[in-house]
């Protein structure tokens, strides 16, 4: 079957618009989903392969590696959506990714060294779960790794040499292979294949990817040396340099044996060369610590005194716990002798006030006693500055409330009381005139108190009335109640 650009597959469903790529073992078209309007790449076995005594097996195995390859759900690996067979030939139907390779962007200028790390890494990760799947994919190179367009992510394509391996089997070798990537196993009739295969092209990528050229072929590389990548681009540092040289080594049991393993080489522990584009790994810079300065303890006795921790902060929060720095030993004569020297000075200020200038004994100051005088002190009237003594009465006890017992007048009956004149034989003084001065000789009328007995304090002395005429009834000394006279 030959098949030519504008033909149909699927009676008319997939429609050839263009030849991408034709190989050695496949060809590749760029096609159209006639019922999706979706653009896809349709690959199928390169015709010429019809010729060969195995084409059989090639196109069994061209199906089991398609099946295989469509389990693959991984953002840098190819997505499989179809796979039929027309006229004799197995297809396999894929995403189209548009973009360009990156053969196509390091043939204008060598990439630097962070940004194709960056690519390499991602290949890596795709080629790792390849290999837990007991696939190998042979054909790494920078034609087949295409970057998205408007992106920096890149995705591995062309599984059309890809195989499965056993470790520790001798398998029968195709003899399809891209010179400069394939390691030197790949031009054996057989060979027990390893993951170091796909080691070898992932490192001789990157190499092609520094130096802007594909590296010698491993077959070659015996009478024709591997350049020094150094002196083709001097911004790679010599950390990926050692990387590169220890995944393309011609031995495949002196290559690193994992994916993970070779790309831990591409870290800063290796010595760097000096340039703007270098690698590194993410460095956490931590703020710097304030540190806590010990002060020795000198040798103390057997039971020293309780010592208060101090408490301390760093800059990130933590409590750190000192103790409180002791006085040095070398200040105790120091302190002794100062205490010496006050003593003397303070006693001989004692003595000097004590004897005095003369040397005999001070007599001793004497507190003097402020006596009051006495009652009977006798006071100075002609003197102007005396102040009389304060005398102090006694207290007061205040008597008890006392009612006056009134002798009870029967009220007469007002019609037979007629009104009374004043008698002129009464002794009763009259009503106090207006006059704002009262009569001295008006006589106080007696009230006679009598105090009841549970109170035993003695009543103060009561100065006597003057004495009352014999007319006034003692008992009934109030004016208003002396009855009037009988007419």
């Amino acid at each position: 079957m030959k098949l030519i650009v504008g033909a149909t597959l699927q009676g008319g469903k997939y429609r050839l618009d263009q030849l991408l790529n034709q190989g050695g073992f496949g060809v590749t078209y760029r096609a159209t989903h006639t019922l999706l309007h979706q653009v896809v790449v349709i690959k199928t076995l390169n015709a010429g392969l019809h010729n060969q005594k195995d084409f059989d097996q090639l196109q069994e195995r061209f199906i089991a590696e398609a099946r295989c390859l469509a389990k693959f759900q991984h953002t840098n690996i190819v997505r499989v959506i179809d796979f039929f067979g027309e006229q004799g030939l197995p297809f396999i139907v894929m995403d189209y990714i548009p973009g360009q390779t990156l053969a196509e962007l390091a043939d204008r200028n060598p990439l630097s060294e962070t940004q194709a790390i960056h690519y390499i890494r991602q290949v890596g990760a795709a080629l790792q779960l390849i290999h837990e799947q007991g696939l190998l994919h042979r054909d790494v190179k920078p034609e087949n790794i295409i970057l998205r367009e408007a992106t920096d992510s890149v995705v591995l394509i062309d599984f059309g040499i890809a195989r499965a391996f056993t470790p520790g089997v001798a398998e029968t070798n195709t003899g399809l292979l891209s010179a400069g990537y394939a390691p030197i196993e790949q031009y054996l009739p057989r060979h027990s294949w390893t993951p170091a295969t796909d080691i070898y092209a992932l490192a001789a990528t990157l190499y092609a990817l520094l130096a802007g050229k594909p590296p010698v072929a491993s077959a070659l590389r015996d009478r024709i040396p591997l350049e020094d990548l150094r002196q083709l681009n001097p911004q790679v540092s010599a950390g990926v340099q050692d990387a590169i040289l220890q995944g393309m080594a011609m031995e495949a049991s002196q290559r690193p044996q994992t994916i993970a393993s070779w790309l831990a080489l591409l870290t800063p522990a290796h010595p760097r060369s000096t340039g703007p584009n270098r690698t590194g790994a993410t460095v956490i810079v931590l703020p710097p610590q304030r540190r806590v300065q010990q002060v020795q303890q000198p040798a103390v006795a057997a039971h020293p005194p309780a010592v208060q921790p101090r408490v301390q902060t760093n800059s990130r929060g933590s409590r750190i716990q000192t103790r409180s720095p002791k006085p040095s030993r070398s200040l105790i004569p120091a302190l002794i002798a100062v205490a010496v020297g006050a003593a003397a000075i303070g006693a001989g200020i004692g003595l000097f006030l004590r004897f005095g200038q003369s040397g005999q004994p001070v007599a001793p100051f004497q507190k003097q006693d402020e006596v009051f005088p006495t009652r009977d002190r006798p006071s100075y009237p002609e003197s102007p500055t005396y102040d009389p003594p304060i005398q102090t009465a006694p207290p007061v006890t205040e008597p008890p409330i006392v009612t006056p017992q009134l002798t009870p007048t029967p009220t007469p009956t007002p019609a037979l009381i007629p009104t009374p004149s004043p008698s002129p034989e009464s002794t009763v003084a009259p009503s106090p005139s207006p006059s704002p001065t009262p009569s001295p000789a008006s006589p106080t009328p007696e009230v006679i108190i009598t105090p009841t007995p549970s109170e035993p304090t003695p009543l103060p002395p009561v100065e006597m009335p003057p004495e009352v005429p014999p007319d006034v009834d003692p008992q009934n000394s109030n004016p208003e109640s002396v009855p009037p006279a009988s007419p």
